[in-house]
């Protein structure tokens, strides 16, 4: 279950088997100046990370502002086994050209929020976007690279780069 606990400002997960709270991030790294949408992976064999489609004012740039975003389910304060730290990593998969309010104003239009969903599979995105706040809402499909997620989990080995090599003039 993931969630935005308003009284702590932190995205948290909670496990109910085994009663386990993970806080993930704080909405203080954000600048606080955002909603969002949450969508969590429905297949069972792409666990420990969740979706986020974000939106703002077009005038706000924090880094967050009206971004898609792929975030690990991770405890915030975790530990490299040498002791440094390890927080959550979080793949940003692009701009939502979403906007929600007038042109740095306050006119605010629920139905033009960054709206994005994760297929069932967690093989597509599906975005409804006014692109900038054009008179318009159209549905888009991001299609995410078929190796993400081993990707991510660093299940996919490149090949090393080769050593060794000399420019000749």
């Amino acid at each position: 279950f993931l969630y935005q606990d308003n009284p702590t400002d932190w995205f948290s997960a909670f496990e109910p088997g085994s009663q386990t709270r993970t806080d993930i991030f704080n909405m203080q790294e954000t600048g606080y100046n955002f909603g969002q949408h949450m969508s969590r992976m429905s297949n069972p064999g792409l666990r420990g990370w969740f979706f986020m489609a974000t939106y703002t004012q077009p005038c706000t740039d924090d880094w967050a502002s009206n971004q898609f975003l792929m975030i690990e389910i991770a405890n915030y304060n975790r530990k490299n086994p040498d002791g440094s730290a390890n927080p959550p990593r979080l793949w940003r998969i692009g701009s939502s050209q979403n906007g929600p309010y007038a042109v740095c104003g306050s006119d605010k239009d629920y139905f033009a929020e960054g709206f994005a969903m994760l297929d069932y599979e967690g093989k597509n995105i599906f975005v409804g976007s006014n692109w900038n706040r054009k008179d318009n809402l159209e549905l888009y499909k991001l299609e995410l690279p078929t190796t993400w997620y081993e990707t991510l989990n660093g299940n996919i080995k490149y090949p090393q780069a080769p050593t060794g090599l000399t420019i000749k003039n």
